[in-house]
C-alpha cells in the first residue's frame, strides 16, 4: 500500500485510479484460462495489488475533491452504496452458488470483468486531482509515528471480520453444514442491508478526532460482541 500511495501521489489519483481497475479487467479474464494453482495464485496475487492500487488513489480522489468538513459523510455514503452494490453481487453469487456449473462460474467471471472495465473507463468523467509533488525529509517517515502505527496495527486486525464474512463463512457453509449453499450470500446480503440503513446515520457528528475514536470505540464493541454470540454457533 505504502508505494502504491506514492504512485497515485506522483502520478496522479485519477490516472492511478483508472489504470489499475482496466489491469484488473484483464486480470480477471486471465482467470478463465487458469486451470492449475499456480497459475490461479499469480494471477489473484496480481489483482490484489491493482485493487489495492485503486482503493488508495480512490482515497485520494475524495481527500482532493470534497472539502474536509464533507469527507466523512461522502466515505459514509460511498460505503452505503458500495455495499447496496454488493448485495446485487450477493444475489448474484448465490444464484451462481445455486448452480454450481463450471459454465455458470465462467459467466460470473466474464461479468466482473465487464464490471472492472467500466469502473476503470468512469475516472474520465471525474474532476482532475494534481499529482503532489515529493516532499523534504526522510522517505516513511510515518512509520516513525508509533501511536499512529499501534491504532493501524489493532484497526487492522478489526478489519478481520469482513473476511469472516466473505471467505470463511461461505466456507464454512458450504464444507461443513448441510445448509443450503446460497445461504452464506443470504447473510450477506442482510449484513449490507444493515450497513445501507445505518452507515450514514452512524458517521454523523464525526468531525473531529474524538468523536471518531469514540465512533471506533463503539464499533469495536459491536464486533466483539458479534463475534462472542457467533461463537458458539460456529463452534
Amino acid at each position: 500500500s505504502i508505494p502504491l500511495g506514492h504512485l497515485a501521489d506522483r502520478a496522479g489519483p485519477r490516472t492511478v485510479q483508472m489504470w489499475s481497475f482496466l489491469i484488473l479487467a484483464g486480470l480477471t479474464c486471465a482467470l478463465l484460462a487458469a486451470d492449475t494453482f499456480w497459475p490461479y495464485l499469480a494471477i489473484v496475487s496480481a489483482q490484489g495489488i491493482a485493487y489495492r492500487a485503486g482503493r488508495s488513489a480512490r482515497k485520494a480522489m475524495i481527500a482532493g475533491l470534497i472539502p474536509q468538513t464533507e469527507r466523512v459523510t461522502i466515505l459514509a455514503q460511498v460505503r452505503a452504496v458500495s455495499n447496496a452494490c454488493v448485495s446485487v453481487g450477493a444475489l448474484h453469487a448465490g444464484l451462481v452458488l445455486a448452480v454450481g456449473s463450471r459454465e455458470a462460474y465462467q459467466g460470473a467471471v466474464g461479468f466482473i470483468a465487464v464490471t472492472f472495465l467500466i469502473t476503470g473507463l468512469l475516472p474520465v468523467k471525474e474532476p482532475a486531482v494534481p499529482p503532489v509533488p515529493a516532499s523534504a525529509g526522510p522517505a516513511l517517515a510515518v512509520l516513525r509515528d508509533v501511536p499512529f502505527l499501534s491504532f493501524a496495527a489493532l484497526d487492522g486486525l478489526l478489519t478481520t471480520h469482513a473476511i469472516l464474512l466473505d471467505v470463511v463463512l461461505p466456507l464454512w457453509v458450504i464444507e461443513h453444514t448441510g445448509a443450503p449453499r446460497w445461504t452464506s450470500a443470504a447473510i450477506l446480503l442482510l449484513n449490507t442491508i444493515l450497513v445501507v440503513g445505518v452507515q450514514t446515520r452512524a458517521a454523523r457528528g464525526v468531525d473531529t478526532t474524538t468523536a471518531a475514536a469514540r465512533a471506533s470505540l463503539q464499533g469495536e464493541g459491536c464486533v466483539a460482541a458479534a463475534c462472542m454470540a457467533g461463537e458458539p454457533i460456529v463452534g
